[in-house]
C-alpha cells in the first residue's frame, strides 16, 4: 500500500507569507493588517487554499502526475473518494509506477471505487513490470490472504532482492511453516535476524521460538527479555518459564515469579492464569 501525504498548502503560517498586494490575493477588499482577526485569517486560509485547489485541478487536467497525486490526496483526506479515484484513473495509460500502484491500491480497498481485486492484480502487475517492489509485495499480500502462496512466493523473491522488509518478513514465515517451499528453520532465523537488522522488533519473539525449537536455549532466553524491553508481552510468559525451568539459564523462581508477576500487572492473561495455578498448588 502507499503512504498518503496530506495536502495544506499554505494554511497555518499566514505570517511567512507577503503577498505583491492585497488585491494580488484578497477578493473581498481585505487589507494586509486586518489578518490580525481570527476570522480574516480564515477567510484568508480559505482563500488560498481555493487558489492552490484551482491550479492542482489545472496541472492535473494537463497531465502533470505530480499534481494528480497531490489533488488525489487532497481528495481522499477531505472524504471525496470518488473524485480522487478519478483523478488517478485519467492516468491509467501513463506508464507510472507509483500511478498503477495506488490504482491497485484503490480497487484493493474499494476507496472511491466497487472493489475489485482482478483489476487490483492487474494495475499492481503494471507496476512490477516497472519496477516496483512495493507492488510486488501487495500482490504477494493478495495471494497470501487467499492460501495462493505458490502465487505469492516468487513476489516475495524479487521483494527479497530489493530489500523490501515486509517481502523478508512473509518469506521468512514461508520458510518457517512451510509455505511452498520445504520448512527451514535455519533460512527462516536468517530472514528474521535480517528483518530485525532493519529495525523491526516485532520478530523478536518469533526468534526467541525458532532458537527454541533449534535447542539454543540460552539465545532463545536472551530474545525473550528483548520481547520485554520492547513491550511485547509475549516475551513475559516465555522468559519467566525459562527461569522458572532453568531451561537456557540456571534455575531460579524468584527471578521467574518476578518476571510473571510484572507481565500479570501489565495484564497479559497467560502470566495471570499461571500465577494463579501457583497460588493454588505452589511452585517446585
Amino acid at each position: 500500500c502507499y503512504s498518503r501525504s496530506t495536502y495544506c498548502g499554505n494554511l497555518d503560517g499566514y505570517d511567512n507569507f507577503t503577498p505583491k498586494s492585497s488585491k494580488d490575493i484578497f477578493t473581498k477588499g481585505l487589507n494586509w493588517g486586518e489578518l490580525k482577526t481570527t476570522e480574516n485569517k480564515l477567510l484568508y486560509n480559505k482563500i488560498v487554499e481555493q487558489s492552490e485547489l484551482e491550479q492542482l485541478i489545472n496541472l492535473s487536467s494537463a497531465g502533470s502526475v505530480e499534481a494528480s497525486f497531490k489533488l488525489s490526496d487532497y481528495y481522499l483526506e477531505n472524504g471525496k473518494e470518488a473524485q480522487s479515484f478519478d483523478v488517478l484513473n485519467r492516468l491509467n495509460k501513463s506508464e507510472n509506477k507509483d500511478v498503477y500502484r495506488r490504482l491497485g491500491y484503490l480497487y484493493q480497498k474499494g476507496i472511491g471505487t466497487i472493489q475489485n481485486i482482478e483489476e487490483a492484480i492487474f494495475y499492481y502487475n503494471k507496476a512490477c513490470e516497472l519496477g516496483d517492489e512495493v507492488s510486488e509485495f501487495n500482490l504477494a499480500l493478495i495471494y497470501y490472504q487467499n492460501k495462493e502462496f505458490d502465487k505469492a512466493l516468487p513476489h516475495l523473491l524479487v521483494g527479497q532482492a530489493n530489500n523490501h522488509l515486509n517481502s523478508i518478513k512473509m518469506l521468512a514465515e514461508f520458510y518457517q511453516k512451510g509455505y511452498s517451499v520445504d520448512i527451514n528453520l535455519e533460512i527462516a532465523k536468517k530472514l528474521y535476524e535480517k528483518v530485525l537488522s532493519m529495525g523491526d522488533t516485532s520478530v523478536l519473539f518469533i526468534l526467541g521460538v525458532i532458537e527454541q525449537k533449534l535447542l539454543n536455549d540460552e539465545v532463545a532466553l536472551s530474545y525473550f527479555l528483548k520481547c520485554i524491553d520492547h513491550n511485547d508481552l509475549r516475551g513475559y510468559i516465555e522468559a519467566a518459564n525459562c527461569y522458572l525451568t532453568g531451561k537456557g539459564t540456571i534455575k531460579n523462581i524468584e527471578r521467574g515469579m518476578e518476571i510473571l508477576k510484572a507481565g500479570a500487572e501489565k495484564n497479559d492473561e497467560r502470566c495471570i492464569k499461571q500465577l494463579s495455578s501457583f497460588e493454588n498448588r505452589g511452585v517446585n
